[in-house]
């Protein structure tokens, strides 16, 4: 940017010298005093906007810091931690745990494995996992235990708070919708369940990427859109600005 704004401005000094010569009227002193003007006549402006500045980022709010993929293991793992505790099912057996998703989806698969061991090592659980449905083991009594990944995703539906150039946040939907199913090796059902959550809150617009994984494609959203005047208009304005006061730097130089 500060590049096309020197070239800019080498281009208008040499148009306003060009034009003196032709016409032997001093255009660059003329300029000059047209720029104070409007630079005096611009302080008040940029006293407003730096009082509005001050009361957005004054404003105290409460922001999550967690990942979207750290609530993604909360959620997920209360659930299934819930089930583990109901009376019917004897967590001292050995059980065996196979993952599968609505969509194969191995990305998932993989992330619903890895949050299922850390639930069960967490509890002293005793598991293997399976490489089919059949969820088949050399143990003489054990526990069957499915899940099937319906969706997991994150969402910044909407802005919160959206102050012109000010302060942005936005809110965080991250959703996991999941299916779980406890059978013992005879395939009797012990339990079965549902895992709906929908977890809500608010974050800050202008870093959300480092609540996203890279690795997992589900932690990632788009955000809302900014307004046509704050996306374009307003930075074509501040370069314009910009553009001209190297104009009157290098003018006021020149003499």
């Amino acid at each position: 940017m500060l590049l096309i704004i020197l070239k800019l401005s080498n281009k208008f000094l040499k148009l306003f010298n060009i034009l003196s010569i032709i016409t032997e009227i001093d255009f660059l002193t003329i300029f000059k005093k047209k720029i104070l003007r409007f630079f005096r006549n611009f302080k008040f402006f940029l006293v407003l906007f730096h009082i509005f500045a001050l009361i957005q980022f004054e404003s105290i709010s409460q922001i999550s810091s967690k990942t979207n993929l750290e609530i993604f293991d909360s959620e997920i793992s209360a659930g299934i931690e819930k089930i583990l505790l109901y009376p019917e099912i004897n967590r001292e057996q050995k059980f065996v745990f196979y993952v599968s998703t609505s969509k194969n989806n191995k990305e998932e698969k993989k992330y619903t494995e890895q949050v299922l061991r850390k639930t069960a090592d967490k509890n002293n659980i005793r598991y293997s996992f399976a490489k089919d449905e059949k969820m088949e083991a050399p143990d003489s009594v054990y526990n069957r235990l499915a899940i099937q990944v319906i969706r997991l995703k994150a969402e910044y539906p909407v802005f919160i708070k959206n102050g012109f150039l000010g302060e942005k946040t936005m809110k965080r939907r991250i959703i996991s919708d999941l299916a779980i199913s406890i059978k013992n090796n005879s395939s009797s059902i012990l339990a079965e369940e549902n895992l709906n959550s929908k977890f809500e809150d608010e974050i800050f617009f202008e870093d959300y990427s480092r609540y996203e994984s890279p690795e997992y494609r589900f932690t990632q959203s788009i955000p809302p859109g900014l307004s046509l005047l704050e996306s374009i208009i307003f930075p074509a304005a501040v370069i314009t600005a910009s553009a001209v006061a190297a104009i009157l730097f290098f003018a006021v130089r020149s003499k």
